[in-house]
């Protein structure tokens, strides 16, 4: 049952390719960087993730994004729900694991998210892949499951703490500190039961997957579109007690401010943008 996923199918690839690309891959296609945008060693590219759904539009890309030669990697699409197994891991076996699901997704990334229990077929997949490659450390082990078919399919491995650890830390499971100890003492850790249900919230993340649903963008959800209205109180259902922010803390405010200040000054930094272009301004008189 476990499918490794056909991933950074070529790096050279030229127009006359495509064809045979696509017959490999099938559509639609994704395409992502090849690596942290923060790599100087790497290319950069001005998105995270897009979707080729025809042979036309992957052409429109390769055409904006690809005219210097160099190309992101293509990925084939994996159907289903996003689930990642996260580790702590000791010489290939791993020591500590939760599973979440991913509610709600701006352009792939979790934003409200719920610890669940772990599903077998994904607990196996993650300990042949630890195993296979006598991991040592923090990993975030990504899939997607599709419940229909019940097929599963590799998306990639984090080696590094991933942007939902909070999540862990309010389920009772300090990972980074356990992974502390772990390399500076040997000490390997004794996980009590994580408490599954526990949910958590990229607060910004889902304001701006909420707003780009509602400019005519793909729905922050993975099930069937909700709706304008029933998303926007979707949304604020998760302003609950239960929910947990990965940022705000009564007795640490700042970041969660800081992260919403960030979003205010991009918003008002493309509003002038925006006005700028506007050829109504150029057409307006001028004052003396």
């Amino acid at each position: 049952q476990f499918i490794l996923g056909r991933a950074g199918h070529s790096q050279a690839i030229c127009q006359a390719q495509i064809p045979d690309m696509i017959e490999r891959l099938g559509l639609p296609l994704v395409l992502k960087p090849p690596g942290s945008p923060f790599d100087p060693q790497l290319p950069s590219f001005p998105f995270k993730v897009l979707y080729a759904n025809d042979e036309s539009q992957l052409r429109d890309y390769l055409d904006r994004y690809c005219s210097d030669g160099v190309y992101p990697i293509f990925q084939q699409f994996a159907p289903g729900m996003p689930r990642n197994l996260c580790c702590l891991v000791s010489h290939g076996e791993i020591v500590a694991m939760y599973e979440h699901a991913s509610r709600r997704s701006l352009k792939g990334q979790g934003v409200l998210r719920d610890i669940v229990a772990t599903t077998p077929a994904i607990q196996h997949a993650a300990a042949d892949l630890a195993r296979g490659l006598n991991w040592n450390g923090l990993a975030q082990f990504c899939f997607f499951l599709d419940r229909n078919s019940g097929r599963l399919n590799y998306m990639e491995t984090n080696g590094r703490i991933w942007s939902s650890i909070a999540g862990a830390a309010h389920a009772g499971w300090d990972l980074p500190y356990w992974a502390y100890r772990y390399f500076r003492f040997g000490d390997l850790p004794q996980p009590p039961p994580i408490r599954v249900g526990t949910r958590s919230c990229w607060r910004r993340g889902d304001l701006v997957a909420l707003g780009n649903y509602l400019a005519g963008g793909e729905a922050p959800g993975n099930g069937p579109e909700p709706g304008r209205f029933s998303a926007t109180l979707q949304y604020l259902a998760s302003f609950s007690p239960a929910v947990h922010s990965d940022l705000y803390s009564w007795d640490d405010p700042m970041p969660e401010f800081r992260d919403h200040w960030q979003l205010l000054k991009r918003g008002a930094s493309a509003l002038r943008s925006r006005g700028l272009r506007d050829p109504r301004r150029l057409s307006r008189p001028q004052r003396n």
